[in-house]
């Protein structure tokens, strides 16, 4: 394994703070920062990192072996291309870009990863709980039989701007269980009325207070999955009213039916895993839910996930693997995050990987 790697750290702000401190606690040779913003920098130079403006400035005067990536959505593929360009290994925050309607920027990191051999991983560190990983030594038992459909529903931000944030999260863990999507079903309406390509707008005009986001639509975002195997998934993003009697994340799910059973995961605080040997719910076992409470360890900064996955990245630097979460598993959910405007624009169900990576047009 690559023992002690030169960091570079993109943006320095929350997340960039975050990936700083988990760092700090890894073996590294150095962290260093770009910002384009004066403040950030002064924030990290205080900390001790050395600084730079730009990626281009970095990497010019700095031998960094991997770079990660925690500037805003819509930045993300730049930042990251610099890295990918120059055979720089990268870790980019999600998502791997904001909703829009084009999927370039996402299949220009793919591709370039790919062409030049270098190792692209994604941050849905949601797969890296002990949640999942529980999860996943449950199914291979056979305790909730063989896997029929996934249900997952977002945190009840404003729709437009849950499918693009917590979307990605969603959407990777539907590919983690299921495997590859084939086909996808899109509805999105206002008021429950659907929209039309003029009510597209930026993102922030429903959530000013959310992360530099993209573009997007509506109250409430349903997709339906097909995956390859015959499994079924389902993802939600609904407005929730306010006030909410619960914080964000108390709302953030996912549901693994099986022929044996289910499986629910909630998100709140890195991760809670509950069972059910029910299939369905009846009078018999509508408090059949029992939580499998020894996976539970309250982190509500991330630090193991996201250490987990650099880990895993450094030892596919190390063996010449694919990360765990890598750029084709990243566009794939782009795709299917995309799709569901595609699919609903087109008024029916849409082929996945979508034919086109203009995704609000006509697809074939």
């Amino acid at each position: 394994m690559l023992e002690h790697p030169v960091v570079g750290i993109v943006g320095f702000g929350s997340r960039g703070m975050d990936h700083a401190l988990m760092w700090e606690n890894l073996p590294h040779a150095e962290i260093v920062i770009a910002d384009v913003k004066p403040q950030p920098r002064r924030l990290a130079e205080e900390r001790g990192y050395r600084t730079f403006a730009t990626v281009g400035e970095m990497i010019a005067v700095t031998k960094v072996d991997l770079g990660v990536v925690a500037t805003h959505a819509p930045t993300h593929a730049k930042a990251s291309l610099e890295f990918l360009r120059q055979g720089i290994p990268v870790i980019c925050e999600k998502p791997m870009q904001s909703i829009a309607p084009t999927l370039r920027d996402a299949w220009m990191m793919a591709k370039v990863a790919r062409t030049n051999n270098v190792l692209l991983a994604l941050h849905h560190q949601f797969v890296f709980t002990d949640a999942v990983y529980a999860a996943e030594e449950l199914i291979c038992d056979g305790v909730i039989g063989e896997l029929i459909s996934i249900r997952a529903q977002g945190k009840g931000y404003p729709a437009p701007y849950d499918w693009e944030e917590i979307g990605p999260h969603l959407a990777d863990i539907c590919v983690h269980f299921a495997g590859k999507p084939v086909r996808v079903y899109g509805s999105i309406t206002e008021n429950g009325i659907p929209i039309l390509p003029g009510d597209i707008k930026p993102i922030v005009s429903y959530y000013p207070e959310g992360r530099m986001a993209g573009v997007g639509a509506g109250d409430r975002i349903f997709a339906q999955y097909e995956f390859e195997n015959g499994v079924y998934a389902v993802i939600e993003s609904a407005t929730l009213p306010e006030p909410l009697p619960k914080s964000y994340s108390q709302f953030m799910y996912v549901d693994i039916c099986g022929t044996k059973g289910r499986l629910r995961i909630y998100q709140t605080s890195c991760g809670r895993l509950f069972h059910n040997p029910s299939v369905y719910d009846d009078f018999d076992h509508i408090d059949g839910w029992r939580e499998i409470s020894e996976v539970w360890h309250p982190d509500p900064h991330w630090i193991e996930p996201t250490k987990r996955l650099a880990l895993d990245m450094l030892h596919a630097m190390y063996t010449g693997r694919q990360p765990r979460v890598n750029g084709e598993r990243g566009l794939l959910v782009q795709h299917m995050l995309h799709g569901a405007y595609a699919s609903h624009f087109a008024g029916r169900r849409l082929d996945l990987p979508l034919s086109s990576v203009e995704s609000f047009k006509k697809q074939d």
